[in-house]
């Protein structure tokens, strides 16, 4: 079992609102209704957003896309107040002033990115979602393997160039011990577990 890397979301709201921080987002929801955009029922984005408000304590409504690029009008134009996202694909609409990149919803800010909080700096203590990469082995692989691929799997993700190409694709290294691996996935699964029953979504 080896954790090969985490992709935080950025909290991504249209250039419309008056916020500047994902402070002034929640307090903008307390007084009106809010929308966030996502790429489908039951994704990532969609369920970090139930968690965020959840947190935040916002009633907020879901608008589903079929891909982030078709929410973008919606998102610039402010018919939908924001997302959550990788940031790769949406960092240029921000960089041109027509979205807002208000946080990160990582543990720590990212290097690439140092002047943006992270969203447990804005007043969301604790608050972490996002996708992540995980190398399982067959429940029946030696448990010496399994700590020996571990070993090695935790030696490339160090190499300089293994992590600057982790990241250039929007994602974080992640290294992780056995153990530490081993708390990591239940945690995640009770965070989504608990996100899948706020939003009411159901398997056909």
């Amino acid at each position: 079992m080896a954790t090969l890397a985490i992709a935080p979301f950025a909290l991504f709201a249209s250039a419309t609102l008056p916020v500047n921080t994902v402070g002034d987002l929640v307090a903008l929801g307390h007084t009106r209704k809010m929308n966030y955009a996502s790429v489908g029922p039951g994704t990532a984005g969609h369920l970090a957003a139930v968690l965020f408000g959840a947190a935040a304590g916002l009633e907020l409504t879901h608008v589903p896309y079929r891909s982030i690029q078709l929410a973008v009008p919606d998102l610039v134009s402010g018919d939908v107040q924001f997302v959550f996202n990788a940031y790769p694909p949406l960092a240029p609409m921000a960089q041109a002033g027509k979205l807002k990149m208000l946080g990160f919803s990582s543990p720590q800010r990212l290097r690439k990115y140092p002047d943006i909080p992270t969203l447990s700096e804005t007043g969301l203590p604790g608050f972490e979602v996002g996708g992540w990469y995980m190398i399982l082995a067959p429940a029946a692989t030696p448990k010496e393997v399994v700590a020996r691929l571990n070993v090695e799997f935790n030696r490339a993700l160090k190499e300089p160039a293994v992590g600057e190409a982790i990241e250039k694709m929007g994602f974080e290294p992640a290294p992780m011990t056995l153990p530490e691996a081993a708390r990591f996935l239940g945690e995640e699964s009770a965070k989504w577990r608990r996100s899948v029953a706020l939003s009411g979504a159901k398997a056909d």
